[in-house]
């Protein structure tokens, strides 16, 4: 676990005052084979860490699994630009917003230079996220002819609201999705050594996965989701905003949405 790791403990002990809330039971689904043999197993359990100021407000949310070594990157960001002020003097609801768009425009350029010094086909959602925001088909950057003076041009994040919409569309739980051992592998081992790799290895490997998605994908959205402010949230108002508009979490819902399937065989199903 990534929040047992001794530097993240550290971390969060150090900088922090922790506290925990568990936003409600993990529900867990019981699957009858019919011939007295079951298998139970969570559904939709996700995590959200927040750091709040002293008066409630959130200044960044970090939902998802991380590696300790990108949780800990993550956080001290965000902590560079809170702590070197103290309590008294720290920043404005307007200042952390502003630093919000800012790292939005700092992810669109880092994934700019990707796609512009990559040889292969590299896929940029965040950018592609925000040119949807502006009404146009094309990646939201320019990109000055290569060289040694190559660099990405940011457009303006005009429509944060609409590049959050286009950018959570690419983000999926996959707790929600079913698939057995052989199909993550032949998922996720792009290289025939990864075929090899013992449970544990694999095992890290999903969570690693998982935490450069959420380094990739979600933590731009959490960005974008704070651009949409005008202040900044409760801590209730943005984890349920979390749950719903990034990770698809009706937390609200008793039945997270489930109600709503169409199962064959079931009243209303085909």
């Amino acid at each position: 676990m990534t929040l047992s790791d001794p530097a993240v403990a550290r971390l969060l002990n150090d900088a922090f005052v922790p506290c925990w809330e568990s936003v409600r039971p993990v529900p867990q689904v019981t699957i009858s084979f019919g011939d007295g043999r079951t298998l139970k197993r969570t559904l939709a359990g996700n995590t959200v860490i927040s750091i709040l100021l002293p008066d409630g407000r959130v200044a960044d949310a970090f939902p998802g699994v991380y590696t300790p070594e990108d949780l800990t990157r993550e956080i001290n960001s965000t902590l560079a630009f809170l702590k070197p002020r103290s309590v008294k003097d720290g920043p404005t609801p307007a200042e952390i917003l502003a630093w919000h768009r800012g790292q939005v425009a700092l992810a669109a350029r880092a994934e700019a230079l990707r796609t512009t010094m990559s040889k292969a086909v590299v896929e940029a959602p965040l950018l592609n996220a925000l040119a949807v925001a502006q009404g146009g088909p094309a990646i939201a950057f320019r990109v000055r002819p290569a060289g040694p003076g190559a660099a990405a041009e940011p457009v303006p994040v005009t429509n944060p609201k609409a590049a959050l919409e286009a950018l959570s569309a690419r983000i999926e739980d996959t707790s929600k999705r079913a698939a057995t051992v052989e199909q993550l592998k032949a998922q996720y081992a792009k290289l025939p050594p990864e075929r090899h790799l013992t449970s544990e290895q694999w095992g890290r490997k999903m969570v690693e996965l998982d935490s450069s998605t959420n380094v990739r994908l979600v933590r731009p959205a959490v960005h974008l989701l704070f651009a949409t402010y005008d202040r900044l949230p409760k801590a209730r108002e943005c984890r349920d905003a979390v749950y719903k508009q990034i990770l698809h979490v009706p937390v609200d819902n008793p039945y997270l949405g489930l109600t709503a399937a169409l199962v064959p065989g079931t009243p209303g199903g085909e």
